[in-house]
């Protein structure tokens, strides 16, 4: 599906807590011979709702927390010595295929 099959994209299913992917997922692509995914699942959402407490499922709420992580190891790697080994993975975090 569009636009997760963009070769600029990474794609992200979701998944329940204990990492098995869920039926909401798209089917795994020809060419995919890895599919990442992350908590996808009654995850507590900010939907406005002031009543109760709003739980969301699917591909979106797991992208975000997918981004969320990968915001934090570029942070990590970010306040690491530059070292010519750790430099080398640096930069490839950065990529699309490094991340």
């Amino acid at each position: 599906m569009f636009p997760a099959r963009h070769p600029s994209v990474i794609s992200v299913r979701g998944t329940d807590t204990n990492g098995f992917f869920k039926e909401f997922n798209p089917p795994k692509g020809q060419n995919e011979e890895v599919v990442l995914g992350t908590l996808g699942l009654d995850v507590p959402s900010a939907w406005c709702n002031c009543d109760e407490e709003v739980y969301m499922s699917g591909t979106s709420p797991a992208t975000a927390i997918a981004a969320g992580i990968a915001g934090v190891l570029l942070g990590y790697m970010g306040s690491k010595p530059t070292d010519e080994t750790f430099r080398t993975i640096k930069n490839r975090a950065w990529k699309r295929q490094g991340m």
